[in-house]
């Protein structure tokens, strides 16, 4: 048996033993770090192990006790790291509290008492002793005491606190006679945690200890004690005028709790009086109280209170959930003090509704956004049929807030109203009933939604209507063709009709929503081509770029053709995800698309690319008159591009691997005193017209006064080509027309000492 429960060690400690003859051997592993040379950061894979064998072994007392002895020998073994020994102590805890209860082995006492004399490991072992019952561990703690002094007995006096042990009130009641103050107030502390009979007397007995420290530790005895014996103890603690006023009001708030017939009355009298701890420990006591009677009396001496009592008396009303309270807090929110009202509000949402809570609110949610809010929290089955009938007949404004509440409370037996209301003679309620149907209604209302917004004729309402399509569809992204569905209407729709629906597929912003509009972009009807493309030019990434190509190879007319290469010329320069063949091949269908102005500035674009099929496109226009000039730079750049990504070196900071990984919510950062300098190695030569410097999150982390060389040697960096001051969120560098070389090197020659100089992105033009 000792040979077989010595496996699991040996693999804890990351040795491995051969295989079985005829058993083939398994891949060699590099072997796992032992336990005993656990770190914090390092490998796990011994404390996992250790988990897994404390979970097997269960209530098996065999397995517990192998356990036990393992966890001892480590924390024995002075070779043990600390991070492992600090893993070990809390597990040997689970597993002696796991085990029988009564007194330990004695290796495992042996071990304990050593590391309760040691400076390094006594929290150690006292986090062991505190969660193991039974008398032993009470033993080893008491026999440590007695011999410890400094930090290293008031370590052992909380832990026997935190024990509870009624035992060692005998040692600790010595102790309150110590010279050292610090020990009299721990030995204090464990007897108040104690709390029994016997602790209480000795703490009452203490007649040379401060009264500070003998009623912080009654206080706490008190808790603990018979209600009876409580209570007297807390009376005079409450009436004891040396005391410090937090004892004496955390004796009046404890009292409150142990004697509860009186509370109310105590409570009442707290509120109304001058004390102001007295009236916080009342108010902390009365959100505990479900008494209605109490609380409907606390409820009349509001008008009489200080605005900040009466604001936390209403609060606690609101906390009660009764609805004997709620006429008070009614009258509360027209209280002159804003602080009072506003919390009659809020309370209002947590309490009952009825017609009259439910009128008040309705008044107020205009104006306060605390009333719209308790209005969507009220309760009560009769809020509900209220806010209905509210949504289809009374003034406008109350209309409006009960229509907004039926999408808030999702309360979908209001969808058949909603419907209704499409032919309301108010466009105002109109449009909240549509974006209330986008919040609630099912997937099926898509039609309805549709009809609704192509056939509105006020701006507001049709907005809404849009904006509730849309949202109906987000919120049903996943039912199966539903978007579909939308699309197919749109592309059939009148020209007219279409135009309304177009802001409705910005707002979708999916590529099925660009590819409908690139379509709508080749409609006959001219108006509804150019609002398509419009639609596109409106696009937040590149996703339209599909759409933006297939408009300017098949609009009808130039002047739509026009827009849409312009508009995807403009989607390439600011796209500055990484570039694709995919990107290259829109590209080419953009040039296609347009003019030699169009190509022109497309080409400037160009450069960005990396991949061969861009180089071979841009190599075929330099014998072109009026491109060439244009073609030849992107040629070079796509040339330099194909290289591999920039690499970096600088004076000093961390990041530099950041500069070029195309995410803008990383950064390269050094402190900006005037004398630092970035190396951009290109990997080759190659013309250069514009760098950026994206200091995206990090708007002002520019540098002062910046320099820069180009050169083909670092070691000769040549002249400055191009200096300047940096700019707020990006630094943009323009070189004379010319430039070329492998090396930029941009130096900051003045100091900015109240921030640093940040880059997020280099981007490459």
């Amino acid at each position: 048996m000792r040979a077989a429960s010595s496996l699991p060690l040996l693999a804890l400690l990351g040795l491995h033993l051969p295989a079985a003859a005829g058993e083939p051997a398994s891949p060699a592993l590099p072997p796992s770090p032992a336990l005993e040379a656990l770190t914090y950061s390092g490998d796990q894979a011994a404390l996992d192990a250790l988990d897994r064998d404390w979970r097997e072994a269960g209530r098996d007392a065999r397995k517990l006790a192998a356990l036990e002895e393992r966890l001892v020998a480590l924390l024995r073994r002075p070779e043990s790291t600390f991070a492992a020994r600090q893993a070990a102590s809390p597990r040997l805890a689970l597993v002696l509290a796991g085990g029988p209860a009564g007194a330990f082995r004695p290796a495992t006492a042996r071990a304990l008492t050593t590391m309760l004399a040691d400076e390094r490991d006594a929290d150690l072992a006292r986090q062991v002793l505190e969660q193991v019952p039974g008398p032993a561990a009470e033993k080893a703690l008491l026999e440590a005491l007695a011999k410890a002094t400094g930090r290293l007995r008031l370590g052992l006096l909380d832990s026997i606190g935190r024990r509870r042990d009624a035992g060692a009130v005998p040692a600790l009641a010595t102790l309150l006679g110590d010279a050292d103050l610090a020990t009299v107030k721990a030995a204090a502390a464990a007897l108040g945690r104690i709390g029994n009979a016997p602790a209480e007397a000795a703490l009452r007995g203490a007649s040379t200890v401060p009264p500070a420290i003998i009623g912080a530790a009654r206080l706490e005895a008190a808790a603990h004690l018979p209600a009876a014996e409580a209570v007297a103890v807390l009376r005079t603690l409450e009436a004891d005028t040396q005391l410090p006023l937090p004892v004496r009001t955390g004796a009046f708030r404890v009292l409150l709790d142990r004697e509860p017939a009186a509370a109310p009355e105590r409570i009442r009298d707290a509120l109304a009086g001058s004390s102001l701890p007295r009236r916080a420990a009342a108010l902390e006591a009365l959100a505990d109280r479900r008494d209605p009677a109490h609380l409907s009396a606390v409820a009349a001496l509001i008008p009489s209170l200080d605005p900040a009592t009466a604001a936390g008396a209403v609060a606690a009303l609101g906390r009660s959930g009764l609805s004997e309270v709620v006429p008070a807090v009614l009258a509360a929110v027209g209280h002159p003090d804003p602080e009072v009202s506003g919390e009659a509000v809020r309370a209002l949402g947590s309490l009952p509704g009825s017609r009259a809570v439910v009128d008040r609110l309705l008044e107020l949610v205009p104006a306060q956004r605390e009333a719209r809010q308790s209005l969507t929290r009220l309760k009560g089955g009769e809020v509900a049929a209220l806010l209905l009938e509210g949504s289809e007949r009374g003034p406008e404004p109350r209309r409006l807030a009960c229509v907004e509440q039926l999408a808030l409370r999702r309360q979908t037996e209001g969808l058949a109203l909603l419907r209704n209301l499409r032919a309301d003679p108010s466009a105002a309620i109109r449009g909240a009933a549509a974006a209330a149907l986008g919040e609630i209604a099912p997937p099926a209302d898509l039609a309805l939604l549709t009809d609704w917004a192509a056939e509105a004729k006020d701006e507001d309402e049709q907005g809404r209507t849009l904006r509730a399509m849309v949202t109906l569809l987000q919120r049903h992204r996943t039912e199966p063709g539903l978007a579909g569905t939308f699309y197919t209407r749109l592309e059939a729709a009148a020209p007219e009709v279409a135009r309304r629906l177009l802001p409705a597929l910005v707002r979708l912003g999916t590529p099925e929503a660009a590819a409908v509009a690139g379509r709508l972009a080749a409609a006959p009807d001219a108006a509804l081509a150019r609002a398509a493309v419009d639609t596109l030019a409106r696009w937040t990434d590149a996703t339209n770029l599909p759409g933006l190509a297939s408009a300017a190879e098949n609009a009808r007319t130039p002047e739509v053709k026009a827009a849409a290469v312009a508009a995807g010329r403009q989607a390439l320069e600011r796209d500055r995800t990484a570039w694709t063949p995919g990107t290259t091949a829109l590209f080419c269908r953009f040039m296609e698309a347009g003019t030699k102005e169009d190509d022109l500035q497309l080409l400037r674009v160009l450069a960005r690319a990396n991949d061969p099929t861009a180089l071979k496109y841009a190599e075929g226009l330099r014998s072109d008159p009026f491109l060439g000039g244009e073609a030849a730079y992107a040629a070079e750049a796509v040339q330099a591009n194909l290289a591999g990504r920039p690499r970096a070196r600088a004076s000093q900071g961390s990041g530099l691997g950041n500069l070029f990984d195309g995410k803008t919510t990383s950064r390269w950062s050094t402190p900006a005193l005037g004398e630092e300098w970035l190396e951009l190695d290109f990997r080759v030569a190659r013309p250069l017209r514009e760098l950026t410097f994206d200091q995206s999150g990090r708007a002002g982390e520019f540098p002062e006064q910046y320099e820069v060389h180009v050169t083909d040697d670092p070691a000769v960096p040549g002249p400055v080509v191009l200096s300047g001051k940096g700019q707020r969120n990006r630094t943009v560098l323009k070189f004379p027309a010319g430039t070329r070389g492998r090396y930029v090197i941009v130096r900051n020659v003045t100091a900015r000492a109240e921030t640093p100089w940040t880059i997020c992105e280099v981007l490459v033009d």
